[in-house]
């Protein structure tokens, strides 16, 4: 793992047990989450990682979208201050089986990089990598209104790109992924809320990679 690369968990600690064993021994992990978690859960993920705390004072968006932006965003700001070049976003109900390896992976992966592309016309933004400036710049963003989540994260990306292709082609343009990583070199992410290996997703034909 580069020493300038940055992991950021965010979310509820509901899981705090197993991000604990998953992630303790990599360096420059950042877990992001709410004031209000339970102060054993903060207080044990905060011998392992710096922990960083949001107050929740603002709608949570549909899907918890502005759940997730903030406290995503708390700790890419964060880890920018530490130095990071590059972060990898990832929620803190997912652990994966092979974290250097992993991580090494990314580092092959110059721009924003995505799990994979979903035929109803958006990322898969459960976990994400990118250089740090960019990363910020995708999560900065705030949305009340009757969209779902990820239809309001593609407009974000969309603006911000300046752009009005909403092709899969085209979405391979700007951005990476990194599915097929994962197949070739066995490496698992196990989301634990719904006990499922999403590096399974390409056996499912709404999910595009390459």
């Amino acid at each position: 793992m580069n020493e300038n690369q940055f992991i950021i968990i965010q979310g509820p600690t509901k899981y705090f047990g197993d991000i604990i064993d998953c992630y303790k021994n990599q360096p420059n992990v950042i877990v992001s989450t709410f004031n209000y978690e339970p102060p054993e859960a903060l207080s044990k993920l905060s011998e392992f990682f710096l922990t960083v705390t949001i107050p929740f004072d603002f709608h949570p968006g549909l899907g918890n979208l502005n759940c997730q932006s903030k406290t995503t965003s708390a700790g890419l700001y964060m880890a920018k201050k530490m130095g990071a070049t590059h972060a990898l976003k990832l929620r803190s109900d997912m652990i994966v089986s092979n974290v250097p390896e992993f991580m090494k992976v990314l580092q092959q992966k110059p721009r924003l990089s995505f799990l994979a592309w979903h035929y109803d016309g958006y990322l898969v933004d459960y976990l994400n990598y990118g250089p740090i400036d960019e990363m910020i710049e995708f999560w900065d963003i705030f949305a009340v209104n009757s969209n779902f989540a990820e239809k309001n994260l593609m407009n974000h990306f969309y603006e911000v790109k300046q752009e009005q292709n909403t092709t899969f082609e085209n979405i391979k343009t700007h951005v990476d992924f990194f599915l097929e990583d994962l197949i070739k070199m066995d490496i698992h992410i196990y989301w634990l809320k719904y006990n499922i290996d999403i590096s399974e997703y390409y056996k499912h034909e709404c999910y595009k990679y390459k």
